[in-house]
């Protein structure tokens, strides 16, 4: 459980500071954004009604994509990815900590106390 709290976290922190960056500000603002590109292809979804062309297609032209899918939607991807990873954390440490308390029940020792003692007594 430790593991993955720390690998949720490390994610939480990345795609984090990936929505920073794609806003031009952060350590990571100087990344070419062009690199997220899984980023545009979601946002192409989410407003496939601009991009309709004249004849009512669904084609979408890329001139309006240069304009409209620029970082800003991109962040809005990493801050979609970040805000469920952020839920799946919460939820996870809430499943530690209901751990951690069947456990001291289970084996009859005060589990949350030795962490601020360091001493363990079985009781």
């Amino acid at each position: 459980m430790a593991c993955l709290l720390l690998v949720v976290l490390v994610l939480t922190t990345l795609t984090g500071l990936l929505t920073y960056g794609a806003d031009g500000k952060g350590p990571l603002a100087f990344l070419p954004f062009s690199l997220v590109i899984i980023a545009s292809a979601n946002d192409d979804n989410q407003q496939s009604d601009e991009r309709r062309d004249s004849r009512g297609g669904d084609q979408y032209d890329q001139k309006n994509l240069n304009d409209h899918g620029g970082a800003g939607e991109r962040g809005h991807f990493w801050k979609e990815v970040h805000e469920t990873l952020v839920g799946l954390l919460i939820f996870l440490a809430g499943v530690h900590v209901c751990g951690v308390i069947a456990s001291s029940y289970v084996h009859k020792e005060n589990l949350i106390l030795a962490m601020v003692t360091g001493d363990k007594k079985v009781g």
